[in-house]
């Protein structure tokens, strides 16, 4: 068994499975930019021009609001509770 060529055979989402990822979502009706997010978790949230909380480029899927974000990061569940509107949910 080679594990450097075992690796480069996983494709993404067999390797998103293999590392455990989270799904989080920021409702932008909801939330007032008060910046929380990103001061607790800046790994993983950032404002943008506009002072919405958006997911960074690293972590995001398709919207700006929507993201992927390993199991090893802690600090998106600090977010999500210091969200003072409840506008961040992470499963």
């Amino acid at each position: 068994m080679n594990l450097e060529k075992d690796l480069i055979r996983i494709g993404v989402h067999e390797l998103i499975e293999l590392i455990g990822m989270k799904d989080v979502k920021i409702d932008q009706e909801t939330c007032i930019g008060c910046g929380a997010c990103e001061s607790i978790c800046p790994e993983v949230f950032v404002l943008n021009a506009q002072a919405e909380s958006t997911v960074v480029e690293e972590y995001r899927t398709e919207d700006e609001d929507e993201g992927e974000v390993p199991d090893d990061i802690d600090c998106v569940e600090d977010a999500e509770d210091g969200c003072p509107v409840d506008a961040i949910s992470v499963s």
